[in-house]
């Protein structure tokens, strides 16, 4: 993020911002954006991001074109706001970036979850 006699880029540590007003109770959220390019072609979005400490690797969700999205597959991101000095990142497509070992439930029947009131 920092190169000696270079402008400084954003903190990538920080988490996204949230800006809310609780007079009128209008929550206003705005979050980072970044271009994803493969093999030099831009090819979808990288949307918010946090730091695992436990996995000691920045989590990001992205959204890229099919023909781009085989599991394994590398991009850059190009991190930063427009405008101000930007670098790029290097990413890598994963189906579940994190926790390996946890159980998946999307195949769970939800019918015989209870609901609340009834």
């Amino acid at each position: 993020m920092i190169t000696p006699g270079e402008e400084p880029c954003e903190d990538i540590t920080q988490p996204s911002s949230v800006d809310y007003s609780t007079t009128c109770r209008e929550f206003r959220f705005s979050y980072n954006a970044d271009k994803v390019f493969s093999e030099g072609k831009e090819v979808g979005i990288s949307a918010g991001r946090i730091i695992s400490y436990t996995y000691n690797s920045m989590i990001s969700l992205g959204f890229v074109d099919c023909e781009y999205s085989q599991e394994g597959r590398e991009f850059e991101i190009l991190w930063g706001t427009p405008g101000t000095r930007q670098m790029k990142i290097r990413a890598k497509a994963v189906r579940f970036p994190y926790n390996q070992d946890y159980v998946r439930n999307e195949k769970r029947d939800v019918s015989d979850i209870p609901v609340y009131g009834e």
